[in-house]
């Protein structure tokens, strides 16, 4: 909300936005400055395994949970903290008290092939030189991944 206040984009301040909510970070681009988006992306049940993890043993951020300590992550995942499609609910604007059926699935589908330029963590070399590739990247330092 403040980066649309301040006019951010228009702002000629940045190169790089980077937003967990795709739908709320495109928003800030218009059409004398459009954005081109990318992610990288993991396997859902990775993902969420990972941050599970995480939340259970990062103290020092807001979203640690202490009582998860001793939680399997199958308790995780049935409990109530756990957001089935995650994803999906992030690319097709469905609110996460919403259920989520086939159309959501295409609408989310949709949105990466038109607008997201797609790479996958577990290819993670290819998807750096597709990156590279596409926005014409340099390396500036010798045996730089980037």
């Amino acid at each position: 909300q403040q980066s649309l206040e301040i006019n951010l984009v228009n702002s000629g301040q940045i190169d790089v936005l980077v937003s967990n909510y795709f739908l709320a970070g495109s928003a800030l681009f218009t059409p004398e400055h459009q954005g081109r988006a990318f992610t990288i992306m993991r396997h859902p049940i990775e993902l969420a395994e990972s941050l599970f993890h995480y939340r259970k043993s990062a103290s020092w951020e807001i979203s640690y949970r202490k009582k998860w300590k001793h939680w399997a992550f199958a308790d995780y995942a049935k409990s109530d903290y756990y957001m089935a499609n995650w994803m999906v609910r992030q690319l097709s604007g469905t609110m996460p008290n919403e259920d989520v059926d086939e159309t959501h699935l295409e609408k989310a589908k949709q949105v990466l092939r038109r607008k997201i330029l797609v790479g996958i963590s577990s290819q993670w070399e290819e998807t750096i030189r597709q990156f590279k590739y596409y926005f014409g990247w340099e390396d500036k330092t010798p045996f730089c991944s980037l």
